[in-house]
Order: structure tokens, then sequence, then C-alpha cells
């Protein structure tokens, strides 16, 4: 690079040689501004600068001048690529660059190193290279080198694709869409994280076409944009058909009203790449055709599915038809996620199209979806029970037309949902039993009958709901742990369907059990869901008997759970909304409160931590009274425990306390001297925790306290022999004093 500068700057030879002339010539070159030859530095190593006509010249030999690699090895009597851009006397200076850097210069010659990771990095400055080159040369010299660049390594491709809408503010209007041209070379690479940045950038050129204010730019920029797109779809390499599947579910209707012709050519085009006979690229069109369906159906109405000659109902639906019978797996997924997308699409025009149109559409689309449910493959059957509710609500929570035409169809889901619950595959009934309470919802919120008062109807939904229900029983002694895992989130979401008698009498038994089984699992999911049973219920009194053996047995810091503690972290997080479904009196008699008090002293920091949380959560639900009576006597002991770590968590669980208490000043007056008396603790590790605490309870207390009582113990810690205490004391000290401070102010 210095011997090519060297070159440029001395066409005689005459410059001495020197190993650094190189490179502080070109620096020097890049800090001149960029002025007319009439006043240039008349010592310059040239009479005069070059004419606009010779470099025109030179630019019809080298359309690149500045970024052609081959412009490395220049001629004689050529300029240097500085001189070029300070010579052109370009008679519209607004769109030329004013100055360059010596690091924009940099950035350019990085574009053509042999480096990577400078290759990397100046494509991710391309809004800097282009601000530098102006708008004539960004349109005429770097989309065009981009354009030829895009077969370097998968990571100068990725940073290209991100980075080039960033050159959208250096362009005219009228040459915007020239930056589709490097972006479609990039839709057409085989590494699909290239294609996918591609994909974005050319979205966001393209929104910003549909703002321009200029109508023939607009135009000029969809139309070149929408022959991409064909181009894309019919090319021979298989990865750039993969890219035009997403382009047209995109924006079907613009692409349309674009070209103004039949409505047939893009449906067809998309009907031809589903029929492809590279299997990704089928693969991808059928992901697609659930939002192409939806778009089409938009762009071209109803009349184009309810017409027999109808492009939708002509193509679409037929290739809908023909996925299940697709040899590959990965094609038959996509049946579940389209027959949601056709049901949205349908029951959102449901008023427009007759109801014996809707009762044909259904038997043609609902068949394939129930198909599924009977695939050779269980990944395709999991995709299915994963789905089955969102299949469900679409068809089911519409619209009233629909709902009576889905009816009809109420055995056959039912008989589908119920062989996903009896799977061979555990994973399949796993995905199926999440969604047992919503199937069963669905079912009974679009009955047309009115339930009798705290019964279930008695009606086809009512019967249908009672057939899912009995399936309950089956699933809560599923041999895997995994499905009744599952069964004990979601079987409370029952009670509210089925109403307080059906569900004693139904899920009572299921749900005992599931608290007695043996994975602590299965038990922490079932104590952690019991609120849409204790809300239709109206209290948990039936389950008593064994939900507190469950709630000791996960508890208990000895015995098989002595290792498990995460079990413990995880019944405390819980034991707020316990407290809120079963109420004090029951906690109370039960001991509930002297467990949670007693993970205080738990063997393990984070279950203590946890611990002294959950007591200031209980205090807030319970109010300070049970506070006062439950939690202070045992804190009082805790804080004489020879153990600094258990003294430390009643350090804890007293200043979080004090928090919830700033309503309640007879509860404060008894929990502050707790901690106060704790500032004198022989451990600094306490000391220091005590300082902490005191400004956290500070402002719930008050000024008055705070410089009574509070302050005098903070100041005295600010002398501790021991560095740290006195820093968290001086730290305290200056932030209370900042808040009050402030207060005083203020008042």
């Amino acid at each position: 690079m210095e011997d090519v500068t060297a070159t440029n700057n001395d066409p005689d030879g005459r410059m001495e040689e020197d190993d650094t002339a190189g490179g502080e010539n070109v620096v020097s070159m890049a800090l001149d501004p960029i002025i007319p030859s009439s006043v240039a530095d008349p010592e310059d190593e040239f009479d005069e600068a070059p004419s606009f006509d010779e470099l025109k010249a030179t630019q019809d030999n080298d359309n690149n001048m500045l970024l052609d690699p081959d412009s490395t090895t220049t001629s004689p009597d050529s300029t240097s690529t500085n001189d070029q851009i300070a010579a052109d006397p370009s008679p519209s200076m607004e769109d030329q660059p004013q100055y360059v850097s010596a690091e924009t210069l940099s950035q350019i010659e990085m574009l053509r190193s042999d480096n990577l990771a400078e290759r990397v990095a100046a494509m991710t400055v391309l809004n800097d290279i282009a601000a530098a080159l102006g708008k004539e040369r960004c349109q005429k010299e770097l989309v065009p080198f981009l354009t030829d660049s895009t077969d370097d390594e998968d990571e100068v491709l990725l940073a290209m694709a991100e980075h080039i809408p960033s050159i959208l503010p250096h362009l005219s209007s009228s040459s915007i869409h020239i930056l589709f041209q490097p972006l479609e070379k990039l839709l057409m690479v085989e590494e699909v994280t290239v294609r996918e940045k591609a994909t974005s950038s050319c979205f966001q050129i393209y929104q910003h076409i549909l703002q321009l204010d200029n109508s023939m730019d607009k135009e000029k920029g969809m139309v070149y944009y929408s022959d991409m797109i064909q181009r894309l779809a019919t090319k021979e390499w298989f990865t750039a058909r993969m890219s035009a599947c997403t382009f047209l579910s995109h924006d079907l209707a613009t692409l349309q009203n674009t070209n103004n012709i039949n409505e047939d050519i893009f449906v067809e085009l998309f009907a031809k790449l589903c029929r492809d006979e590279v299997p990704m690229v089928r693969r991808m069109a059928s992901r697609e055709l659930g939002p192409f369906f939806q778009k089409a159906l938009l762009t071209y109405g109803t009349a184009s599915l309810t017409d027999p000659h109808g492009s939708l109902n002509k193509i679409l639906i037929p290739i809908y038809e023909e996925l299940i019978m697709n040899d590959q797996d990965a094609i038959r997924l996509t049946a579940a996620d389209n027959c949601i997308a056709f049901g949205k699409a349908i029951s959102m025009y449901s008023t427009e199209i007759p109801p014996l149109s809707q009762e044909e559409l259904l038997e043609r689309i609902l068949p394939i979806f129930v198909a599924t449910t009977e695939d050779r493959s269980w990944r395709v059957r999991w995709t299915t029970a994963s789905k089955f509710n969102e299949a469900v609500e679409a068809f089911f929570f519409s619209s009233s037309s629909i709902t009576t035409s889905m009816e009809a169809h109420h055995p056959e889901l039912i008989r589908a949902f119920e062989r996903l619950i009896q799977d061979p595959e555990a994973e399949v009934r796993t995905a199926a039993t999440f969604n047992l309470g919503e199937v069963a919802r669905c079912v009974h919120n679009n009955s047309d009958e009115q339930e009798e008062e705290g019964d279930s109807p008695l009606t086809v939904a009512g019967d249908i709901v009672m057939r899912l229900v009995k399936k309950v029983s089956i699933l809560a002694d599923d041999d895997a742990e995994h499905v009744r895992a599952a069964l004990a989130l979601v079987v409370s979401e029952l009670a509210p369907t089925l109403g307080k008698k059906l569900s004693i009498q139904h899920l009572l038994p299921s749900i005992s059990l599931l608290l007695r089984d043996s994975s602590s699992e299965v038990r922490l999911n079932m104590i952690s869901s019991l609120g849409p049973l204790n809300e239709t219920l109206g209290s948990l009194e039936l389950l008593h008997s064994v939900l507190m053996p469950a709630i000791m047995e996960l508890s208990s810091p000895e015995g098989e759970q002595a290792s498990k503690w995460r079990i413990r972290l995880s019944v405390i997080a819980h034991m707020p909304l316990l407290a809120e479904q079963l109420g004090q009196e029951f906690f109370n008699e039960q001991k509930l409160t002297s467990l949670c008090v007693s993970w205080l002293g738990d063997e393990i920091s984070s279950v203590r931590e946890a611990a002294a949380t959950n007591v200031m959560n209980l205090a807030a639900v319970f109010g300070p009274t049970w506070a006062l009576e439950f939690v202070c006597p045992p804190i009082m002991e805790l804080k004489r425990h020879p153990s600094y770590l258990r003294r430390l968590s009643a350090v804890q669980a007293a200043s979080l306390l004090a928090t919830k208490m700033g309503d309640y000043p007879d509860t404060l007056r008894n929990i502050l001297p707790m901690i106060l008396e704790m500032a004198s603790d022989a451990v600094p590790n306490i000391r220091f925790n005590v300082a902490k605490a005191l400004f956290r309870i500070a402002e719930p207390c008050g000024e008055s306290v705070y410089k009574q009582q509070i302050r005098p113990v903070i100041s005295v810690l600010t002398e501790d022999p021991d560095r740290d205490v006195r820093f968290f004391a001086e730290k305290s000290l200056q932030d209370a004093d900042s808040l009050f401070g402030t207060t005083v102010v203020m008042s």
C-alpha cells in the first residue's frame, strides 16, 4: 500500500526512499479539505489538478475508482484516490463530502483488505463511508462495489446485509431501489442467517420507499421490488426460491397493486413453490402457506374462497390438502399452524361467507388437522397436541355463525384429542395434557345453552367436557412423570368449567392422588396451582388431610428432602399465594407459620434469604398483629443463636419486615430495638449488615426516629475498627442524611 501511494504522488520517481513516506502522505492527503485546484498549495507536486473530463475518462476505464480491487496497481500517470476526490470539480458540491478524514479513508481501504476482521469492521461503518463519498459516488461506486462483493465470507456478508439500509440517507430518492441489487444476491447465498438478515433489510428499505413523497420514485422502487421477488421465485438456485416464499407472504396486496395483473399469477407462483422439486423449498413454502392464505383472502376477497373457480378455492386449499400426503415430516409439521391460520382468516370474514360455504370449507380443512393426530411421526403428533387449543380457539372463538357450523365437528375433534391424550409417546401425552383445561374451556364457553347454578350444563358441550374430565384419572396414574407433572399444573383449571359439585366428585380424587405422588415435582406443581380450585370450592378444607402432609414433606430440611433445597425454595415462593388462598387461621392451626420461620435457620444460604423475603410477604398478607405475635418472638430467639449465619438471617428478616410496617408505628417500635441491639455484635459481618439495614428502615421509621435512635448508632459504626463496617456505615449515614435533608427542604 505504501508503494502504491508513493507511485501515485511521485510520477517521476524523484521521491526519496523512506519507509514511512507513503503512509504520511496518505494521512496528509486525507486531512486536506476538498478544495478546488485554483486554491491548492503552490508547492504541490502537480502543477494543476486533473480536469473533470480527465477524471471522467479515468472512470470509464475503471468504474470503481475508489473501490475497485485492481486500483491498487495504478500507472505512474494516475492520481491517488484522495487526489481524485479533491480534484473533482463537481458542480453540485452539496452532494459531495467536504472533508475526508484519515479514519474514513482507512475504512474504505479496509473494504478491500485481505484480513477478514477488517472487512467485517468496514461493513459495519457503511454509513460513514457513504457519508464520505456523497450521493453520486454512493450510487455509482459504493453500491456496485457491494454488489460485486457478495462472494465473500459469511461473516462479511452478514454484516453487509445488516448495514446496507444505513446507506439510505446518502442516496437520492430516485436511486434508493438500487440497494436491492446487492441484497438480491445476498438472498441467494446458502447461509440462512445471511438470507434472514437480507430479508429484514429488504423489508426496511421497502417501507422507506412506501413513505416517499415523490410518486414516480415511489412507483419505481415498488416495481423494482416486485420484479426482484418474481426473479427470485424463478431462479435456478433453490435458496433464491426459498427467499421468495417469505416475500410473497409478506405484502401480497402491494405486489398485486403494483403489477396490476391477474390475481392468479402470484397465487400460482406460490403454488409452484409449494410443489417445488427441492424439499427445502417445499418446506419453506409450506411454512408460509398460512400467512400467504391470510394475505390472499385480504387482497382478493371472500369471492376467491367461496367461488369454485376462485384462486384460493381452486389453488391454495388443494395445496393445503396435499401437505398431509407429503413424505417429509418437516412439511407435515406445518399442517397444524396452517390450519390455525386458515381458521383465523375464515373466522375474520365469517359474516361475509354463507353458512353453507363455511360448512364446505370446514369439511375440507378440519379433516387434515384431525389426520395429523394419527400421523406416523411422533413429532407431527406432538406439534398438533401442543397447538390443539389454538386450533379450537381459531374456529370456536370467532363468531356465532362459524361456531354453529363447528358443532357438527365437536365429536370428531374431541376423539382426535383423546387419541393424543392416550398417545404411545410420553412427549405427545404431555403436550396434550397441557392443553386439557384450555380445550375444555373453549368447548364449554361456546355452548349456546346456559348452565345450571353451580353445575356443568347437561348439553352436548357438557358431555364433551365430561369425556375430557374422565381422562384425568387415567393421566393421574400415567407411568411418565412428565405427564403427571403437566396434569398437576392444569387440572385445577377444569374446576371453573365443572362447577363446585362436579369438581368435588371428579377432580378431588385425582388431585389428592397427585398430592401424594412419589415425585416431588408433581406435588410441587399441584400445590402451586390450587388457585382456580380454591375459587370454585370456596376453601380447600376437603384437601387438608393430603395438602398439609405434601407441604410438610416438601419443606422438610431433613430426611430424603435434605439435599433438595431447590424444592424448598419453590415451596417458599408459593407460600404467599397459599396464604391468600388458605387464610391466617389455617396457617396458624396447621403450623405453617412456624414452618416459615424455621426456614430462617436452614443450612442453605439461598433458602434463608428466601425465607426472610417470605416473612415480609406474609406480613403484608396477614397484617402487623400477626407479625408481632408469630414472627417477632422467633426472630428474637434467632438473634441470640451461637451461629453468626443465623443471627445474620435475623437481621435480614427484621429489616425486611420493618419495611412493610411503615404504616404501623407500634410494630416498628418492637422491631427496631432488635436491629439496634445487633449493632454491637462481635462479628463484623453482622455489624455492617446492621448498618445497611438501618438505612433501609430509616424512611419507614420517619425523620424523628432516625435522628433520635438510628443516626446515633450508625455514627458509632462509622468509627468501628473494621474497615468494611466503617465503609457501609459511612455510606448509610450519607444516604440517610441526604434523604432526610431533601425531605426537610421540601417541607
